[in-house]
């Protein structure tokens, strides 16, 4: 499982490879927390996350959604960060 930031017209692009698609989608995350921070947050919770799509493309958009939406909110104890992507 790896991952490259890649320059893009859109601003950034992460390439990702893994044997199989749990470790793909793993290594875009990996990328998207490389990209959003200059040191991506130490490990945090981790959690279970059951999506259905009708592409795989679709489900990959579905998953980096869910990932920026809980990073996007409050943790418990109020603050927003410190917890890293599976």
């Amino acid at each position: 499982m790896s991952y490259e930031l890649r320059e893009h017209t859109a601003d950034i692009a992460v390439e990702a490879t893994g044997e199989t698609i749990d470790a793909v989608f793993g290594a875009v995350a990996d990328g998207l927390a490389a990209a959003m921070y200059d040191e991506p947050p130490g490990k945090g919770d981790r959690f279970e996350l059951t999506r259905t799509a009708e592409s795989r493309e679709a489900l990959l958009f579905d998953y980096l959604d869910e990932l920026i939406y809980r990073r996007s909110r409050p943790s418990a104890s109020g603050s927003y960060g410190n917890r890293r992507f599976p």
